[in-house]
Formats: C-alpha cells, structure tokens, sequence
C-alpha cells in the first residue's frame, strides 16, 4: 500500500506509532466477586491500542492515516490489521513479528459505575531496524505521533521524519520523559502533575503546564475527562468544556481525543495558529472523543466529521436560544 492510497488524498500524512491490540470487551452489572460467576450484558472484540485507535479516528475524520507499530502472526494479528484496513489507515508500517503474540486485553465494564478494569497481554516490541515501508512513511509525514510504548524509540523515529511536527501521547507515565522538540503534548492533569511531581492541592494548573512549555513543548493540552480540556501556546489559555452526550463507555476516549486533536491541528492553518483555531482545535476533540462514548468499545462509535460537526452546531445554537 503506497502513502498515497488513504483518505484524504493531497492532504497531511499523519503517522502513528505504538500499539495496535485487539480487546475483548465484557459489559457486567457488577464487577464479580471472588469465585462468582455473573453474566454479561454483552460481550465484543474490537480493535484497540493507543496509536491504532487515534489513528483510526484521524482516518474517521478524514484524513491521511498510517500506522506503525508491532503484532504477532496469530489470528489476533490478522484481525488487528483487517480492521485498520477497513478504516482506510495505511498498514504499510505494520511488523509481523514471527512466534510472536499480538498485543490483546480482557475489559470488564461496570455498567453502572462507569468504570472499567483492563487486563493486558503485551504485544512485540516495534524492530530496531525500521522497514523500508515504515521509512517511507516517517520521510512522507507531517506530523509523528506518539504513544508511552513508541517512546524509547523516538529519537530513531524523529530522525527518519526530520521534517514532521511531532505530537506525544503524554496520558500514561513515561519514563525519561523529554518535552524538547515536542509540538503537541497531550497529558492527562494527573499525569502533567507527577512529571513535575507537584501536588494538585498546591499547584495551579497553568503554572505547571507554563513548566512544561519551559521544557520545550511548543503547545500543552491537557484532558480533564469529563470536564473537558485545557490547551497552552504561545497565544495563551484556551479551554473547551465537553458537550452533552450519552455516556456508555469511556475505554479508549483518551486515544480519540489525540486522533481527534492531531486532525484538527492537520486542517488548520498551519502557517499561523491563533487562540481561535486552537479553541476551536480542543473543543473538535473533545466532541470527538465524547460521541465515541456512546459505545462499549473504543472503535465502533468513533464519529466522522459530519456527526461531529451536527452536535457543534446544535451546542452552538442552544447556546444562542439561551441569550
């Protein structure tokens, strides 16, 4: 598959890089106790991983998508790269690993609460020695995204796509983390706050973010979950609050956020970012990633534009009636 067989033809290249898993997602009405057996409201298996799924929501919106990233050759594998084609993300990138397992997790939802539990089975490593494929689509792409488990290999990445602008998935703790060179770092509050081991109850959440802009990322946003997100540039403080939506699942949201807010930064202007284009850049994701809630999985419901684009304009012109 060539980098120009994708959506979005012409447009940016965006690259994701990290894991691709397949998830086994079971719905309970409770968490069960030891030895108890309950049963499930409903049980699917669906594409997972923090790279595949934003890259699969980039490609949901529209854009020019690949991945790379490391599976096994067993029948989880197979399935992995069958659904990334099916979105229109280019798998050219995508290792085989031989006597290897593909990367797989066991979720429990509690239906009621809210909440979920995830147990993982690693996947490969991504090979020290990049592909020619991958090499072709690091020296094609306008933005280099990563997740926690592409980042020891990001000086190798980074060198293969000097001319990228590189976004970090910044949601879970990563070791020997450096913000230099960084254009897009997306942490959690949680997890900006333990790079800086500051406390919450004693920080300011612009301070910290100031820290990390200090550190080199050029633009910080930072999640909230439900309460929206947060962005810091050199234009100033933006925030975006998350729309009104049925809320099923949470499992993977923070991934199509960052899919979500890569796009956004892909489609606006790219020689002049201003305070406008980048509250309007958070508050696309962060509808994005609150749509992609109304399903069990993290995939299934992952909008395109034109759905996200209807919930914008129907919270626009609620907020006009309110006036």
């Amino acid at each position: 598959m060539s980098v120009e067989s994708q959506n979005g033809q012409g447009s940016p290249l965006l690259v994701f890089v990290g894991v691709a898993s397949l998830d086994t997602i079971a719905v309970v009405g409770k968490y069960p106790a030891r030895d108890e057996r309950v049963v499930a409201e409903d049980i699917r298996v669906a594409g997972g991983g923090p790279a595949a799924t934003a890259a699969v929501a980039a490609a949901r919106l529209g854009h020019r998508t690949a991945i790379i990233a490391a599976i096994g050759d067993d029948n989880e594998g197979q399935q992995i790269r069958e659904g990334l084609v099916a979105e229109g993300v280019n798998v050219a990138g995508l290792h085989t690993r031989e006597g290897s397992s593909s990367s797989t997790s066991l979720v429990i939802v509690d239906e009621r609460a809210k909440t979920r539990a995830i147990i993982n089975r690693p996947g490969p490593q991504l090979p020290s020695q990049l592909s020619a494929e991958a090499q072709e689509l690091l020296a094609a792409a306008d933005w280099l995204h990563l997740d926690q488990h592409s980042w020891p290999s990001h000086e190798l990445l980074t060198k293969a796509a000097p001319q990228a602008k590189v976004s970090l998935d910044g949601g879970n703790r990563i070791e020997g983390l450096q913000l230099d060179g960084i254009d897009l770092y997306a942490p959690t509050r949680e997890a900006l706050y333990e790079l800086f081991d500051a406390q919450q109850s004693q920080h300011e959440l612009g301070d910290i973010m100031q820290r990390a802009r200090h550190e080199g990322a050029a633009t910080v946003v930072v999640t909230e979950g439900g309460s929206g997100a947060t962005l810091l540039s050199r234009n100033g403080v933006v925030s975006a609050q998350t729309p009104k939506a049925p809320i099923v699942s949470t499992l993977g949201a923070g991934d199509v956020f960052h899919g979500a807010l890569l796009a956004a930064f892909a489609h606006s202007n790219e020689s002049v970012e201003t305070s406008s284009s980048e509250q309007a850049a958070i508050l696309f994701a962060t509808t994005v990633a609150t749509l992609s809630c109304a399903g069990i999985d993290g995939r299934s419901r992952i909008p395109y534009e034109n759905e996200v684009q209807h919930l914008l304009n129907a919270s626009q012109q609620e907020s006009e009636n309110a006036l």
